[in-house]
């Protein structure tokens, strides 16, 4: 079951994969109708099932979208199971003034309105999706004022030093927050799911390229896929990927190449991409690549520091080096 489904009216498309591709990137599973509804597929046959294998529904809140008879349907299962919001199944952010309509009044938004730095309204819209309580990290200021002195009070004495400068504010440093196991866990099967839809994009985008090659995507299951090229009928290039947790405590993506190995063998690597924290976030690092920037797409890459997109290109990269030989 994936986190979450967005549901946008058709203007708002721009918010939608905005907020898809941040969720995705913080570890996050997602459903967009704009990246998962393929040509060819029932619209509300592919709506419906959206919305029953998410855990949660996310509704991008605009005027359009209040006055959408499509899009209340799409959130109205969600809030049918859930009604009191005690599992917060429908969350509503909002992009644009407008007013909640009728039963979306009683649920509290995530408020992205006059949010124009990206990274404000990122924090915003990750902080709103916690399921936990929202205490700060540092105490609150004390919100009373100090009373002015009454006429009975002594006046102070004449005779004392007099009153120095306030010092300046001394230096507080920024405590970093560690990413959590759940969050590292999250961000790692989010990145394996977007290799493994990238790969089934590329296959077929190869097989299309040139008559001489053939394509096969195989899903073991939700955490192991192979990957395979023919040329004139002959295996030329083969990978297995999956979720591992052989090299740490974590779990990790891993790769490995060849034209024969044992499916249900899951012990030898080529490669290792493991979840690593930093003040900018969670990255991917490859474990098994000395630490180089390489050229993918027309683009610099590091291996040492890689979004899910930027390592579905780097695997993708050495599964088909055989291919220039």
């Amino acid at each position: 079951m994936k986190d979450f489904f967005i549901s946008y009216t058709g203007t708002d498309r721009n918010w939608a994969e905005w907020i898809a591709w941040e969720l995705e990137e913080a570890g996050f599973t997602v459903v967009v109708q704009a990246w998962d509804f393929r040509p060819g597929s029932n619209f509300v046959l592919a709506m419906h099932q959206a919305a029953q294998q998410c855990r949660r529904t996310l509704l991008v809140l605009t005027d359009a979208f209040t006055r959408s008879d499509f899009a209340s349907t799409e959130w109205a299962a969600g809030f049918a199971t859930d009604p009191a919001g005690l599992q917060q199944k429908v969350v509503p952010v909002r992009v644009e003034p407008c007013e909640p309509p009728g039963l979306l009044k009683a649920i509290t938004y995530i408020d992205l309105v006059g949010k124009d730095d990206k990274g404000e309204a990122r924090r915003v819209l990750l902080e709103g999706l916690k399921e936990q309580r929202a205490k700060p990290m540092t105490p609150p200021p004390f919100p009373g004022k100090a009373h002015p002195r009454s006429g009975s009070s002594p006046p102070s004495f004449p005779g004392a030093a007099r009153q120095q400068a306030p010092a300046a504010t001394p230096y507080i440093p920024k405590l970093s927050r560690k990413a959590t196991d759940l969050e590292v866990q999250r961000f790692t099967k989010g990145g394996f799911e977007v290799i493994r839809q990238h790969f089934a994009q590329w296959l077929e985008d190869l097989r299309q390229s040139n008559a001489r090659l053939e394509t096969e995507l195989q899903k073991v299951d939700e955490t192991k896929f192979i990957a395979q090229v023919y040329v004139d009928g002959e295996l030329r290039c083969q990978a297995k990927i999956w979720l591992s947790s052989g090299l740490g405590r974590q779990q990790q993506i891993a790769y490995y190449e060849g034209r024969g190995f044992d499916i249900g063998q899951d012990s030898t690597y080529n490669d290792v991409l493991a979840a690593q924290d930093s003040p900018e976030g969670l990255h991917l690092r490859a474990l098994m690549h000395a630490a180089a920037t390489h050229v993918t797409g027309g683009r610099p890459l590091n291996p040492e520091r890689m979004t899910a997109e930027e390592a579905a290109a780097y695997l993708w990269q050495r599964f088909l080096w055989r291919l220039g030989g």
